[in-house]
């Protein structure tokens, strides 16, 4: 079931990953610290997700531990709320 969730928020924000790292460097190069609200503002959605991935780059890692820690940092770059809901999976 968790899979089945991430999927279809990876979805909802495909057409926003470059808006979302965009804005995520400029707030970081301002020196910004609680990105959260600039982030979903950028996206246009309740949620966001910084990472460099989308759950579809993750297929062609060469290696099991490459592909685990690259999911692990796609997971990490989901915002609070939906690390939340994840969490209680």
């Amino acid at each position: 079931m968790p899979i089945v969730v991430i999927r279809r928020l990876d979805a909802i924000l495909e057409s926003t990953k470059e808006k979302v790292l965009t804005a995520k460097k400029k707030l970081d190069k301002q020196g910004f610290t609680n990105q959260e609200a600039f982030l979903c503002e950028a996206v246009g959605q309740a949620f966001y997700n910084d990472s460099l991935f989308l759950l579809r780059d993750l297929i062609s890692r060469p290696t099991v531990a490459k592909l685990k820690a690259d999911f692990i940092a796609y997971i990490d770059g989901f915002s609070a709320n939906v690390q939340e809901i994840l969490q209680k999976f």
